[in-house]
């Protein structure tokens, strides 16, 4: 089977819709998009995610997290939820927090692919 390539269209759709779905399952308001990937919610629907901008990177970390603490809690979206937002010793702070910003979602990701095991 030949499967052809994503455009650029194409992948801007699928970032968009995974992105949006990960941080529904986390509890993630809409409100709070932009503060973790600069753009909000009507913004990500409408044109998607840009495959080649800084919110695609971020969109990539987000998403490496979200499949981290997934694989770590097998899925349960109760206990996904509960770890985000409870104060985390080794993170000083509250994950739902740190990932606001650039750095904070670096070492979120970092720490949860490093308890992972990755």
């Amino acid at each position: 089977m030949n499967i052809p390539p994503l455009n650029q269209s194409d992948s801007a759709t699928v970032l968009a819709k995974a992105f949006i779905q990960a941080a529904d399952r986390l509890g993630i308001t809409k409100e709070h998009y932009s503060q973790i990937i600069g753009h909000g919610h009507s913004s990500i629907t409408r044109r998607g995610i840009d495959p080649t901008s800084k919110s695609c990177e971020l969109t990539v970390v987000f998403l490496r997290c979200y499949l981290s603490l997934s694989l770590m809690v097998t899925d349960n979206e109760d206990q996904m939820r509960h770890w985000l937002n409870t104060h985390n010793q080794h993170l000083s702070g509250i994950p739902a927090e740190l990932i606001e910003s650039e750095e904070g979602l670096i070492t979120v990701c970092q720490y949860l692919e490093a308890m992972r095991g990755k």
